[in-house]
């Protein structure tokens, strides 16, 4: 029975593919070939197992459609007419398949696809020429020069190919995920591209027929030349797709305006259409992997931005707990010298010492952790930890805070508040002075605003405190340069150091971003 059902799958697609190309051969000619188009589709959909049967599929009709060319052409024009060109085309895909990446489904890559359309297109070009060379009447006057049909073979096989294989690709890939989602009615209602796609095909059939009624060449070159808008707007608007969409579409409006067969002004318009193409399906997909690249540059940007609250809301309740517990911690150590203090007055003044040392340590952990109204507060920069640190180090400290500082938002403030104390422990530890100052700048506009904070290590040079005193006091982790301006990054700015003895912090953002 499975024996039974492969067979007749084979047969299937075998009748299915030989209707397709009969239909198709009828309808192109020598510079607009959509049978070109319809083999590297096939040949780049149907699983390799199926290439026999595909291959059966155009050798039996194109030998059949061949046979009357016998008289006119000679038996070498009939043989190698009888060979099927899709047989050629698959020694194309396979090579390309083997060493080009995004040639399988659904993982398509447009420069791939690119690179097999033209060599395809060189191949069946090759191929037309040497069977055009075996026809009896090719010495004859009548008979059109080879440079004249490689050029016309090569234009028809391209433009075929060009114009279909990224629409009918495009459309297997977003087909196959309407039917992994469910979704697929309601992804065409919704697509903004399909209607639009549907819009613009009606106003160019309108167009097509209007100047169809024209007989002045000129007229109709006016059509055709109007045809390279919608290419040049769905391509803008939409990428690649909006071309693969358009480039069917208007090829086919400029064969429909074509004042003759073999009209050098329509093939002209052909060439630039091709080439229209084909830049705009580049620029389309490096704008679309641009696109793709902003998109998760902004979604790990809203991540880190997002670990940095959960960072700040852990070190926030972490230091409550600390502050708690130095509370619970000075309550019971009072009750024990309350009892102690009648008997043992020397033990009572050691316990006290013991207390004030320990409290005084819980508090600065606390602190380094987060300060007491919090690392988003304006007060944490003039009235925090970096104060009571400078005056245990008998360092004059200024913070000159603006004004609009509190048009900042939250997240941003503890940002600026981490970044200067991870300058000031900088400064400290590397350039130290008598003398610290910090001074804060905001400047708003249409867009958003800038804020800038200075760091400045000015005065006479001290001995320089224990490193690791700064660290836990302040809550810093000792960055260098390099990882200060990755934290920055956080909201588009940066940290420079203006001269050894000053750090500058400028963060930016939009109020789209905030919101």
């Amino acid at each position: 029975m499975g024996w039974t059902v492969g067979w007749l799958n084979h047969a299937l697609v075998a009748v299915a593919y030989a209707l397709a190309y009969m239909g198709l051969r009828e309808v192109g000619f020598s510079h607009w070939v959509p049978l070109a188009g319809l083999r590297l589709s096939v040949l780049l959909l149907a699983p390799r197992r199926y290439w026999p049967s595909i291959l059966i599929g155009e050798a039996v009709p194109n030998v059949y459609l061949t046979l009357p060319c016998i008289d006119a052409g000679g038996w070498l024009f009939f043989w190698s007419m009888s060979v099927p060109p899709i047989g050629l085309v698959m020694l194309v895909v396979s090579w390309c398949q083997r060493h080009l990446k995004g040639l399988a489904f659904p993982n398509y890559q447009l420069s791939s696809l690119l690179i097999c359309i033209l060599l395809s297109s060189i191949v069946l070009d090759a191929n037309g020429l040497i069977s055009a060379s075996f026809a009896k009447e090719l010495a004859g006057a009548s008979y059109p020069v080879l440079s004249k049909l490689a050029a016309e073979y090569f234009l028809g096989v391209y433009t075929g190919a060009l114009s279909t294989v990224p629409l009918v690709l495009l459309i297997a890939v977003e087909g196959r995920r309407g039917r992994n989602t469910g979704r697929s009615t309601e992804i065409l209602q919704r697509s903004r591209l399909v209607r639009c796609s549907i819009v613009a095909a009606a106003l160019v059939a309108v167009e097509v027929a209007l100047f169809r009624e024209a007989h002045s060449a000129g007229v109709r070159f006016v059509g055709q030349a109007l045809l390279f808008a919608p290419v040049c707007i769905f391509s803008v608007r939409w990428g690649w797709k909006g071309g693969a969409v358009m480039g069917v579409v208007t090829s086919l409006g400029i064969v429909l305006l074509m004042p003759s067969l073999y009209d050098e002004v329509t093939m002209m318009t052909q060439t630039c259409m091709a080439m229209l193409l084909t830049t705009f399906m580049v620029l389309g997909a490096q704008t679309s992997k641009l696109r793709m690249a902003l998109q998760v540059k902004d979604s790990h940007l809203r991540w880190a931005r997002l670990e940095q609250r959960l960072s700040e809301s852990k070190y926030r309740q972490s230091a409550y707990e600390l502050a708690y517990v130095n509370v619970e911690l000075s309550r019971v150590h009072r009750q024990m010298l309350t009892e102690l203090r009648n008997g043992m007055s020397r033990e009572a003044d050691n316990y006290r010492n013991v207390l004030a040392t320990n409290t005084l340590r819980l508090n600065s952990l606390a602190n380094g952790l987060a300060p007491h109204l919090g690392a988003g507060h304006p007060n944490s920069l003039s009235n925090g930890p970096i104060l009571k640190l400078m005056d245990d180090l008998c360092i004059a400290f200024t913070a000159e805070i603006d004004s609009q500082w509190s048009w900042l938002a939250l997240e941003v403030q503890t940002l600026f508040y981490r970044l200067a104390c991870e300058s000031v422990g900088c400064l400290l530890v590397n350039t130290p002075t008598d003398r610290l100052g910090l001074k804060t700048s905001v400047h708003r506009d249409g867009n958003g605003w800038s804020a800038t904070l200075e760091v400045r290590s000015f005065g006479q040079p001290v001995e320089a405190p224990d490193q690791e005193i700064v660290m836990k006091r302040l809550g810093t982790g000792a960055l260098d340069l390099s990882e200060l301006r990755l934290r920055a990054q956080l909201y588009d700015g940066d940290v420079t150091f203006l001269d050894k003895q000053t750090i500058a912090i400028t963060l930016h953002e939009s109020v789209e971003t905030l919101a």
